[in-house]
């Protein structure tokens, strides 16, 4: 209900001000809210926290629904900037809540992501489940699931995508980069790591898409990465986007040592759709949300069935699925 009367009082606004004589700003003090960063500093911040992300739990693991901007961990992410507390700063609060003096971070996704984090409730059980992961990886199962609204549609719609990234240093960052074409000498160093990812077009719209990507390695920024290497941005993104550029009708993905972070540069099509100003742009975050872990059985801990975690979307998310008329398919 408050979704849908966010959506008309949204479309008021945008009505009214399109009818105006004058540029005028549309009010986007609701979806401001929307894209404010979540703060993990107080255990004011964190009741809400525990109270409304909560996901799943079980004998050996609990899991939480992470808001995108929030870091799972703290001081290991390179490049922060304007970081507020991260997961790891206030595990002794959720630990308390589900007594468990022992919780420990499992599997989370990159900080600027959303989705399923997996926390685990002993020493054994987060072994148990790393393990697990790698075999799962070495077998070529995807237990990790993405979903992302993409500018222009993967061509194929469904394909797997092998793609080495490597971590490169750019003006005093070290920043994951695609490698297209890897020389031998970073092959045999392993300067570069090939990674796959399988992706597929659950729906597409006037050029822009919804995607479900799927990494095997499911490390840093792979999901981003892979598909940005399909021609497509993402929406919100300020990392790769802007690497994406037309130049007589051809996409082509600049591979170069120059600092491209920054707001998105979206058509004035588009950002009338999504409702969208300049200020906004700023904050938007990025949307790519970990929809789905797959925990396979693991005979050691007595989890004889495997068991699937879904995150409902964040409300950002789902607005501007509404806006572009992109909808996921019945049975995901």
């Amino acid at each position: 209900m408050l979704f849908r009367n966010l959506l008309k009082k949204m479309s008021m606004c945008y009505s009214t001000s399109t009818q105006s004589t004058t540029k005028t700003n549309i009010p986007w003090f609701k979806i401001n809210k929307l894209y404010e960063k979540i703060s993990l500093s107080s255990e004011d911040d964190v009741k809400p926290f525990l109270a409304t992300n909560f996901l799943f739990e079980n004998e050996h693991f609990i899991s939480y629904n992470k808001p995108a901007g929030v870091h799972a961990f703290c001081g290991i992410e390179r490049n922060l900037e304007d970081r507020t507390s991260s997961v790891e700063d206030i595990i002794h609060l959720i630990a308390h809540k589900h007594d468990c003096p022992d919780l420990q971070i499992c599997n989370a996704p990159h900080p600027d992501y959303s989705g399923v984090m997996l926390l685990a409730k002993s020493s054994a059980a987060n072994n148990a489940m790393r393990k697990s992961f790698k075999l799962a990886k070495k077998a070529e199962k995807y237990l990790r699931t993405d979903l992302a609204i993409t500018i222009g549609v993967p061509d194929p719609p469904t394909d797997l995508i092998k793609v080495s990234i490597e971590n490169r240093k750019i003006k005093e960052k070290i920043v994951e980069m695609p490698v297209l074409n890897p020389s031998i000498t970073k092959i045999k160093t392993k300067a570069v790591r090939l990674r796959r990812s399988y992706y597929e077009v659950l729906d597409s719209m006037k050029g822009m898409s919804l995607v479900k990507i799927q990494p095997r390695d499911g490390l840093g920024q792979q999901s981003l990465i892979h598909i940005s290497c399909k021609m497509c941005q993402v929406l919100g993104d300020r990392y790769l986007s802007n690497r994406i550029v037309n130049i007589n009708g051809i996409k082509m993905f600049l591979d170069h040592d120059q600092d491209d972070d920054g707001p998105q540069k979206l058509s004035p099509k588009l950002k009338r759709q999504l409702l969208l100003t300049d200020d906004q742009l700023q904050i938007m975050p990025l949307h790519i949300h970990r929809w789905r872990l797959s925990l396979p059985s693991i005979n050691e801990l007595n989890l004889m069935n495997p068991v699937d975690i879904t995150a409902p979307l964040p409300e950002y998310f789902s607005l501007m699925l509404h806006l572009l008329n992109l909808k996921l398919p019945d049975g995901e």
